[in-house]
């Protein structure tokens, strides 16, 4: 899964190892299904769907959430862990940056 490096590493931090294998194949479909074969070609939205969906599961397994019922909503509606975490506008990298640590200057899907 590409991640800024940041974000890869909180991942690292959040989950055991099994489970961050069983989040990264759920997030990869659910990114693969919002975005268009060519912009899969081109790489375009990949490291940011990523980071997005990732921040949203992170954010809801800090509160508590069950993981596999998150991950089970993920596959169904998407849009509600995006709503649920403050991820759903255009200004949710500077969100996640914020909440989870990331960097607050420049760019946090390129840190």
């Amino acid at each position: 899964m590409d991640l800024p490096e940041w974000l890869a590493t909180v991942f690292e931090h959040e989950f055991t190892e099994s489970q961050r294998s069983r989040v990264a194949e759920v997030i990869t479909a659910i990114n693969a299904s919002t975005l268009s074969a060519a912009e899969m070609e081109r790489g375009y939205g990949v490291i940011e769907g990523h980071a997005r969906f990732l921040g949203a599961v992170i954010l809801l397994h800090r509160e508590g959430d069950d993981l596999e019922e998150t991950l089970e909503t993920a596959t169904w509606d998407w849009r509600d862990l995006l709503l649920g975490t403050g991820l759903e506008h255009e200004g949710w990298p500077s969100v996640l940056a914020e909440k989870l640590g990331g960097p607050s200057d420049g760019d946090p899907l390129r840190g």
